[in-house]
């Protein structure tokens, strides 16, 4: 969710900010009204809204999977043509919001009015993870994915670059067979990783061999608005999906049987919907012409943050059943303006929160970690010859 090239294309800068609301979108509905991690609670507040507001609901639901898709190709998309990377910013980033996460989070339950003892028991169980593993100890599982295909990247790259387009086609559909559909029936341990490669591979697919949309004006806006369309045909494909698993899921309660039919749909979207929807929506933004637009690009950079911030185990918890709660207005005519509020108040708030990270904290903390690196490699690493 991260870049680092120094010269930031800003129309892939503002696919990664739609991509980051895409995201929240999704932690609304399935945490927010589906409660998914509810057990046998599951969906109950969902049961109880009105048609309109299900359907809205189902709306955001598509953006989890396509999101986190978007941000691997873009990945894929520059690190194909590089040949060098660093993961320093972005693990010294994981450690710093396994801290941030667990005091600031800490301090809501509290105020919140939680039992002390569950808020020390629950924040604890999560510090140990986040302060002293962020990236190994299954917090977010994202950032660990994307650390090991960027260790594999010189591998992957080496292996790529020597392919025409005809084979990364085989490549990507080998990918998609063994890696992505398999992986997903079977439950592979592996497979956010796996779901990651597929969209790396496909992100540089674009780059070197998807061609730019070119010709005249007409021409060029033509296939551009092809992708849109695309794009949002294939978002209410899954949209649709997403409302008759939640529909599925209830009458599951009573008639275990239909839970197969969920199962069924979530299938489809996944392995069929998502990859189409992504690459559509990625060439759209690809087909841009922004330049350099300063705001666009400095609210990107912020788009990790807001990742890890609303999306910590005790970030989740805090903010859709202690401070959003869409819930409360699930039942009530307002809630499509109210879920599209509280959608853009949590991106809002994060940003701003990484952002300062950024300005005041990361510069401080990156001179650290470079002269304990010197220190490091003057005491204990041999002199290069």
């Amino acid at each position: 969710m991260n870049n680092s090239s120094k010269i930031r294309q800003s129309n892939i800068e503002l696919l990664r900010i739609a991509a980051m609301l895409m995201i929240v979108g999704h932690h609304m509905a399935v945490h927010g009204i589906y409660h998914v991690m509810a057990g046998e609670n599951a969906y109950s507040v969902y049961s109880m809204g009105t048609q309109l507001n299900k359907a809205f609901t189902s709306l955001f639901a598509p953006g989890g999977e396509i999101g986190v898709a978007i941000f691997f190709m873009i990945t894929g998309y520059f690190q194909i043509k590089k040949n060098t990377f660093s993961l320093k910013k972005i693990i010294l980033q994981s450690f710093f919001y396994g801290a941030f996460c667990t005091i600031a989070f800490g301090i809501i339950e509290l105020l919140g009015g939680m039992a002390p003892l569950y808020v020390v028991k629950n924040i604890g169980k999560f510090a140990m993870k986040a302060v002293f593993t962020p990236i190994t100890g299954n917090v977010w599982w994202f950032v660990t994915s994307y650390i090991i295909i960027m260790l594999l990247s010189p591998f992957i790259n080496r292996y790529l670059n020597k392919l025409n387009k005809k084979g990364y086609i085989i490549t990507i559909l080998f990918i998609w067979i063994l890696w992505y559909c398999a992986p997903y029936l079977n439950g592979a341990a592996y497979y956010p990783l796996l779901r990651g490669m597929l969209f790396y591979v496909l992100g540089a697919y674009c780059t070197c061999n998807a061609g730019k949309l070119s010709g005249t004006a007409e021409k060029t806006g033509r296939e551009r608005a092809w992708y849109l369309i695309l794009f949002v045909f294939t978002w209410v494909i899954s949209a649709a999906l997403f409302y008759k698993i939640a529909e599925y899921n209830i009458i599951a309660k009573v008639s275990p049987e239909v839970s197969m039919l969920s199962s069924i749909y979530s299938l489809i979207n996944t392995i069929a919907v998502v990859p189409v929807c992504a690459y559509a929506i990625f060439r759209f933004f690809e087909s841009l012409r922004l330049g350099q637009v300063n705001m666009i690009n400095t609210i990107a950079r912020a788009t990790l943050g807001v990742y890890l911030i609303h999306d910590s185990d005790v970030g989740r918890q805090c903010i859709w059943k202690l401070l959003a709660r869409p819930d409360m207005y699930y039942q009530s005519a307002i809630f499509p303006v109210m879920a599209v509020l509280t959608v853009l108040a949590v991106y809002i708030s994060c940003t701003a929160v990484d952002l300062l990270r950024i300005r005041y904290i990361e510069p401080k903390l990156m001179n650290l970690l470079d002269k304990l690196e010197g220190i490091f490699r003057k005491k204990y690493c041999r002199s290069e010859m």
